[in-house]
């Protein structure tokens, strides 16, 4: 079977495009998750004595993983 030679160029800009729209549309409509709130909400930063979980604690641990902490 013969493909047109559009089809290779147009399949890889479809999916580039698409790739572009879900990460500038998750970003900019505001669908992502603070990861310090992201462990907070796991119980990640929550000592076994405390009630409810520490800012400080999460950042600690973010800055141990090395990961941003946006």
């Amino acid at each position: 079977m013969n493909t047109p030679e559009w089809l290779p160029p147009g399949l890889t800009g479809a999916v580039l495009g698409g790739m572009v729209v879900a990460i500038v549309g998750f970003t900019a409509g505001g669908c992502t998750t603070s990861r310090r709130d992201a462990l907070m909400a796991t119980g990640w930063a929550t000592l076994p004595e405390m009630s409810s979980p520490d800012r400080t604690l999460a950042a600690a641990r973010l800055t141990a993983l090395d990961l941003p902490t946006s």
